[in-house]
């Protein structure tokens, strides 16, 4: 399915009278938009029941005002954005699932929704987006059950060379693609788009996400690799989404593929690129390291225990951690950074593995007016348990606002909450300790441009790691992991 400009608006006064005029409005919206009868009022249902939380919890029957009803179509499915400016919840009003407006909360309403976000905007209230997946077929409406076995031990006895062409993907291409992802990981790869070829075409034709793949001789397709996260960090981009068939493992294939992203890079003046390596095994850190990545940070137990690496590793012990791995493609354009004292070290280290210097500077006295907006994200497609908070302004009210996200996603059960912070704004420099008090602890870094250089932190909610069971190619990469193990607050426990 392919994105569309058609976009409408409903304003309600925030009495449950209109919830009915909610229910309507998305549910017509969404069948003009294509979508069948059914599910289209099964989402009118959810959003509805979405409206009589906003209403009730926000507002209540003292308070009056609008909330705004947006509908359009993404790249993956339908989006229904509810906008309000009520009272801050306090987390003693959410008792239950189906009356919590957390993003986890949103999540249970109805079984319909896929995808939440909450979008905190400071006085301007916030938003709260809903997407709906539409029924795209999967790969197992495209195979039949006997194709979609596993396949044969990757150590293979032709061991003949086998040469690949990487071109641009093409709309064909995607149905294989997502049978190569099913025979490598069964249905546990993180990103559940893989699986849908619709949605990953779409998602290309959108500009979201860039796909090549990897062509043998015989014209056989080998494999798939994309880049993406340019939208957010235009100067840095991600890639990632890789998958080979386990039967042409160890030939090239990812290499080649890595090579005709990184040229594309170049030449349209990305920065720097980064990727993201399991640590079950070491396979892709060994590529990636003799491509000139090198390691800057980890990502802990980011995928559940229930992924499977066909031919490698058939199961894993805890949640699979990723060591995170950059290289700059052009030289950097550097700003002044600001991280807490306690990690000026390490971050200085890391610049310098990665062929740049920044020496870290210590902030002047300032004060912030603005209010924090922050974006908290749970989607059905990311790993069960994992929440990310992303800053989209700096206020004084930061760490507040922080606190009580957390204290959300913890009420909720998430596992492990990521959160990324801007060591360019000079408030981090005495943010990060006030948080490593409250249980986030440093996991890296990912350098940017002249104004953007991410620290990552992340809270483990009750997860013990074994450090020990990570496998790297480097010392440097082990280093790294180490130097973040003593960080972690759970391996004191």
């Amino acid at each position: 399915m392919s994105a569309s400009c058609e976009y409408s608006k409903l304003v309600t006064p925030t009495d449950v009278s209109y919830l009915h005029v909610i229910k309507e409005y998305v549910s017509s919206t969404a069948q003009v938009l294509g979508i069948t009868k059914p599910l289209a009022d099964s989402i009118g249902d959810s959003v509805s029941d979405a409206g009589a939380i906003v209403m009730n919890q926000s507002y209540g029957p003292e308070l009056w005002g609008n909330i705004e009803i947006s509908c359009d179509l993404t790249a993956t499915g339908f989006r229904t954005i509810i906008k309000e400016t009520g009272l801050p919840l306090d987390q003693s009003e959410i008792t239950q699932c189906s009356h919590d407006l957390t993003e986890a909360g949103l999540l249970c309403i109805r079984g319909t929704i896929d995808e939440v976000s909450v979008v905190n905007l400071g006085p301007d209230g916030q938003e709260i987006h809903l997407i709906k997946y539409l029924a795209d077929k999967s790969v197992t409406d495209y195979f039949q059950a006997c194709e979609l076995k596993a396949s044969a031990p990757a150590i293979s006895i032709n061991t003949k060379p086998v040469s690949f062409t990487v071109r641009f993907l093409k709309p064909a291409d995607a149905i294989e693609v997502a049978g190569i992802a099913y025979r490598t990981y069964g249905y546990s790869y993180p990103n559940e788009n893989m699986y849908y070829p619709q949605r990953l075409s779409a998602l290309n034709s959108n500009g979201r996400i860039i796909s090549v793949v990897a062509v043998t001789d015989k014209g056989e397709i080998a494999g798939h690799s994309a880049i993406f996260g340019c939208h957010g960090r235009p100067q840095v981009c991600e890639i990632g989404q890789a998958v080979v068939r386990p039967e042409l493992r160890g030939k090239g294939c990812l290499r080649k593929m890595t090579e005709f992203l990184l040229n594309y890079c170049r030449n349209r003046g990305i920065l720097g690129v980064y990727v993201r390596a399991v640590t079950a095994h070491s396979f892709s850190q060994k590529v990636s390291d003799k491509m000139g990545f090198k390691c800057c940070g980890t990502v802990l137990a980011y995928a559940s225990m229930s992924t499977i690496f066909r031919n490698i590793n058939e199961s894993l012990p805890q949640r699979e951690s990723f060591v995170v791995e950059y290289q700059y493609i052009l030289k950097p354009r550097l700003s002044k950074i600001f991280p807490p004292d306690r990690h000026r070290d390490i971050v200085r280290k890391i610049y310098s593995e990665l062929g740049a210097d920044v020496p870290p500077e210590t902030p002047p006295e300032s004060k912030v007016k603005e209010h924090t907006i922050l974006l908290v994200t749970t989607t059905a497609f990311m790993p069960e348990g994992f929440a990310k908070i992303e800053i989209v302004q700096y206020g004084y009210d930061l760490l507040e606002k922080i606190k009580q996200s957390l204290e959300k996603l913890l009420f909720r059960k998430f596992e492990v909450i990521a959160l990324t912070l801007n060591m360019t704004k000079p408030c981090v420099y005495s943010l990060v300790p006030k948080l490593e008090e409250i249980g986030f602890f440093f996991t890296g870094m990912l350098p940017g441009g002249e104004d953007d250089a991410a620290l990552t932190m992340q809270y483990l909610n009750h997860v013990k790691l074994d450090y020990s069971k990570m496998e790297t190619y480097s010392d440097w990469t082990a280093e790294i992991i180490e130097y973040v193990r003593k960080q972690d607050p759970n391996q004191k426990l």
